[in-house]
């Protein structure tokens, strides 16, 4: 049985045992009503300390068991979401499905390599990797994908997910607690960030000095008051009362917009409070780790500790609405400005701290996400890191494909640094292509890649594989290639490139393409792009011969058995003999 099957059957059992648990808690607090009901009724009736005794242990009764009723949902809840966790894994893992968010939404309209690789969208990249359930979490996974990293940080990456990948308990209680809050916060969290980035506001001096000087004032009267029981002194009590609550209201609109505009969000902060608090209580040996888990420190107080606060600040002004509490505790001591108050320097203490704990959450689902990989994959490998352009793979693989049927093959690009690659239709050569690219991906993102052994320079992408004409800017199919092909050698102008085609110009007739074919040939060779090209003209390939030291002939061959075609998907070195167009033409034409 595997560990994901073992996980979900304790999880599920225990989730059996805290519904049950759940639902015995609330039949008791329904008997505690009834006590309370009945005591009551007897109470006023016929004023026996007996019934006033009853009423006081039910009431007591009934909050313990709200108290604990929460307690034991917040533990069916993580449960449920584990036993979820454990179900979506197994299935992935043994039938290599991905019950995963695709990621659809994050998908950029233009950039070097995504739509190519199918970084985003269903059976993509994104979804194989994703384990991320807040906003923060996707933003991050995204960038990843999109942007890469430098090679210390890639390097740096490695430690922590190696650390992370063995912290299987761990890796799946943060996923779980992420995965509890609140659906609907995502939408909110524009509005949030807004909120930490606007300006500070603050108090006039004179309100800051009466919150303190009118609760005083009302405590020293009151106390006279119960000394002398002067009719001067019982007076000057209600009129601070009477002054806390107008000083109160002058600031009405503040308080309740500050808490209208973040009470939503309070459950949500709640848990991220809690995801902080366990990436701040566990021991990290990875340096990457450890310098997050200072980031967390440096401002005071850990960050759980102030997301708490921030959480009790928000919950007390949402007691505005209390009309009766508000009353007494804001105449009393002006309760909800010093709430606001607090709440100022709050945000002029935090917010910009909090910006930054959030996105630290958000690398850490990133990591979370790569760590899993590497823990489903064990045979998916770290790169070794290259300072110059010498690339090798061993047993390279589509990680896309189900591992039964993804074949391997060995690519060396240490001598030579530009395959032009052929093979008939069918044999593996744009899966191949894309097996290189989401390697390099990988790479620059700090994961495993789908390799035995992998040594590579982590340079940037650029593809042409996949190129759409945009009828809004009223350009052909031919058009826009040529404009990709141009960004790419302008940008090979400038830095090293790692770069993959497939197939250029299909816009135009047989000899533009293929004179087109070697001039971007001649051109890659010139700016020292690394990469390959793949092409169903044979006659490209003699371009070989004028640059033997850069560039390299290979191929996926077909085989005709009993009339059938037979492909093995292995990669060879030279040009590729067989063709199955004409094959296929003369058995179904």
């Amino acid at each position: 049985m595997s560990i994901y099957a073992q996980r979900l059957d304790q999880f599920t059992a225990a989730h059996k045992q805290a519904q049950q648990q759940f639902n015995l808690l609330s039949i008791a607090r329904l008997i505690t009503v009834g006590l309370f009901i009945i005591a009551g009724y007897y109470y006023l009736d016929n004023q026996e300390s007996l019934w006033a005794y009853l009423l006081l242990g039910s009431t007591l009764a009934f909050f313990g068991l709200l108290r604990l009723h929460d307690q034991v949902k917040r533990k069916r809840d993580r449960l449920k979401e584990l036993c979820i966790i454990n179900e979506q894994e197994l299935a992935h893992t043994q039938n290599g499905e991905l019950p995963f968010d695709d990621g659809q939404a994050l998908a950029p309209q233009d950039h070097p390599y995504s739509h190519d690789l199918d970084l985003f969208g269903p059976n993509s990249l994104y979804q194989l990797l994703n384990r991320t359930a807040t906003p923060m979490g996707q933003a991050a996974l995204q960038k990843d994908l999109l942007e890469g990293l430098e090679q210390a940080d890639i390097l740096a990456r490695h430690a922590a997910i190696e650390e992370l990948k063995a912290e299987l308990d761990w890796r799946q209680e943060f996923l779980a607690q992420a995965r509890l809050a609140p659906k609907g916060s995502q939408s909110l969290y524009p509005d949030f960030l807004r909120w930490t980035q606007r300006e500070a506001s603050k108090l006039h001096p004179l309100a800051n000095l009466l919150r303190f000087l009118f609760p005083i004032g009302l405590l020293l009267s009151a106390i006279a008051y119960l000394f002398t029981f002067s009719l001067l002194w019982e007076r000057l009590t209600e009129a601070f009362f009477i002054l806390n609550i107008i000083l109160v209201q002058r600031h009405l609109k503040a308080i309740q917009a500050e808490s209208l505009q973040l009470d939503r969000l309070r459950p949500t902060l709640r848990q991220y409070g809690i995801l902080l608090q366990l990436f701040e209580k566990k021991s990290w040996q990875s340096p990457l780790l450890q310098n997050m888990q200072a980031n967390l420190r440096k401002n005071g107080p850990e960050a759980a500790q102030a997301l708490s606060q921030l959480g009790r600040l928000l919950a007390g002004l949402d007691s505005i609405s209390n009309l009766v509490g508000a009353l007494i505790f804001n105449g009393i001591g002006a309760y909800h400005l010093h709430l606001l108050a607090q709440l100022y320097n709050w945000r002029k203490k935090y917010a910009k701290e909090l910006n930054e704990w959030l996105l630290l959450l958000g690398e850490l689902e990133s990591l979370n996400s790569l760590a899993n990989l590497a823990y489903n994959r064990p045979d998916y490998q770290f790169p070794e890191l290259q300072d110059t352009p010498d690339f090798y793979f061993e047993e390279l693989k589509h990680p896309l494909l189900p591992p039964k049927q993804a074949v391997g093959n060995e690519l060396d690009l240490r001598q030579q640094k530009l395959i032009i690659l052929t093979g008939s239709n069918m044999s593996g050569k744009s899966t191949f292509l894309r097996a290189m690219g989401l390697a390099m991906v990988m790479a620059r993102m700090g994961s495993v890649v789908a390799a035995k052994t992998a040594q590579l320079q982590a340079l940037p992408l650029y593809l042409s594989m996949r190129v759409n004409d945009s009828l809004s800017e009223n350009a052909s199919y031919f058009f826009a290639e040529v404009k990709r092909l141009q960004t790419i050698l302008e940008a090979l102008k400038k830095a090293p490139h790692f770069v993959l085609l497939d197939e250029i110009l299909r816009g135009t007739n047989s000899d533009d393409k293929r004179n087109g074919t070697l001039g971007v040939l001649r051109k890659l060779v010139e700016y020292k792009a690394v990469g390959a090209l793949a092409t169903h003209d044979l006659e490209v390939c003699a371009l070989q011969a004028n640059y033997p030291n850069y560039l390299l002939n290979a191929c996926f061959e077909v085989e005709i058995r009993e009339q059938e075609l037979y492909f093995d998907y292995k990669l060879r070195t030279g040009i590729c003999q067989n063709q199955s167009a004409s094959f296929l033409m003369r058995k179904y034409l």
